[in-house]
């Protein structure tokens, strides 16, 4: 999507709901930013709410840590900017990608999996990248709070829009009305466009930092310099070991970077996340948040479950990540940040678990050895006699659909 194309939408923007009318779309929740209570804790307070941006959140987490070591500021970047311009930018991406497949038959798998990922918050660490790079950084101000916490009608009225225009466009394309086919897209993404301004609000485009103004991509080249382009996002497969997979179709910018895996041996996997630890202090994963959780106790650990009364099998209990993961027993469902490993425990944070304070929640070794699934590492820390090779694939195929 071009600043052209943005502009645009600004320009013919009319509001679709009414003032303080939320019938449509009810998930209003506003909640003042509280204060982080001990300023020697290394979370920030972010918050995911009722949404599926933890992979967006974890990746703000890493780069305010980055931010307080590298520059001493403590600052919280605005989350619901970037959400908004996520979910405009998907939009753009859905309907690309329905002009580019018009050949296809409907339940071809490729038109398949866009229609049934016509709008949803999830996403990747790429994900975040693309965003931060096009769109830059802006300081959440402390006297704004972090206004919606859920997206669940809003995605719900989004999709149904975006599948309806997409049955237009392939009737017009069918009809050979090919002048009334970019007509419709814009239509479209103005109406998405106008929806996501009643539901978020005007972004900030301009920031004044040191009493300089300067733009949010100008504040995160300058500023925060965070280099994105040095991290590598890895996986565990021990039989295909040294793969970089590029998921085509999958991201969230049309023009820019798919989602990207490099399969690495489960063992060399382990070291990496925590030197990467040791490195910056920080290191975004993924995991399947839903497996033996102690929530009193913000607490992921499988040890305090006597497995051995549904399994006689020894083997059955030790499984490691990669077997979990290849059979389906253990999936990657939740974005956290970890900051702090010992023999026995790892410290991490999560923005699902605590509302506006620093948290700390805790996973055990053996844990972490089956359910944390991918990491993001600095690439100066992969073994220097690696050869690494690239690979194109397909969404319903990797992740096995």
């Amino acid at each position: 999507m071009t600043v052209d194309m943005l502009n645009e939408y600004q320009k013919n923007y009319t509001r679709l709901l009414k003032e303080n009318n939320t019938s449509i779309m009810r998930s209003y929740i506003h909640t003042e930013i509280k204060p982080i209570k001990d300023e020697n804790n290394k979370c920030f307070s972010y918050f995911q709410g009722k949404t599926g941006y933890c992979w967006l959140v974890a990746a703000l987490q890493c780069i305010s840590m980055y931010h307080e070591k590298k520059n001493g500021i403590k600052e919280i970047f605005d989350l619901n900017r970037l959400i908004f311009f996520d979910k405009l930018e998907k939009a753009n991406m859905f309907f690309t990608l329905i002009l580019d497949n018009m050949d296809n038959d409907i339940e071809s798998p490729i038109n398949d999996y866009v229609l049934k990922n016509a709008m949803s918050d999830k996403g990747q660490w790429s994900m975040a990248c693309n965003l931060i790079k096009k769109y830059g950084l802006t300081p959440l101000p402390k006297a704004k709070d972090f206004g919606i916490r859920s997206t669940h009608e809003l995605n719900a009225c989004i999709s149904y829009l975006m599948r309806i225009y997409a049955l237009e466009i392939r009737n017009q394309i069918d009809n050979k009305d090919f002048e009334k086919v970019l007509q419709t897209k814009q239509m479209a993404m103005q109406k998405i466009y106008n929806m996501l301004m009643d539901f978020y609000g005007i972004t900030c485009e301009l920031i004044i930092y040191n009493d300089k103004e300067m733009t949010p991509q100008e504040y995160f080249k300058k500023i925060v310099q965070f280099p994105l382009e040095d991290y590598i996002s890895i996986c565990v497969d021990d039989k295909e070991c040294y793969i970089e997979y590029e998921i085509e179709y999958d991201g969230n910018i049309y023009e820019e970077s798919k989602n990207k895996f490099l399969k690495l041996p489960n063992y060399t996997f382990e070291q990496l996340i925590e030197n990467q630890i040791m490195l910056d202090g920080f290191c975004w994963c993924s995991i399947d948040a839903g497996k033996f959780y102690i929530k009193r106790k913000k607490m992921l650990d499988d040890s305090v479950f006597d497995l051995k009364i549904f399994f006689n099998n020894e083997k059955l209990i030790k499984l490691n990540r990669d077997i979990i993961y290849r059979y389906h027993i253990g999936h990657m469902t939740h974005a956290i940040v970890l900051y702090k490993a010992s023999e026995e425990n790892i410290m991490f944070y999560d923005s699902a678990y605590t509302e506006n304070s620093g948290s700390e929640c805790c996973m055990s070794r053996s844990w972490f050895e089956k359910f944390l699934f991918q990491g993001v590492i600095h690439k100066n820390l992969l073994p220097k006699n690696i050869q690494i090779t690239t690979k194109k694939v397909t969404p319903w195929d990797f992740f096995s659909l």
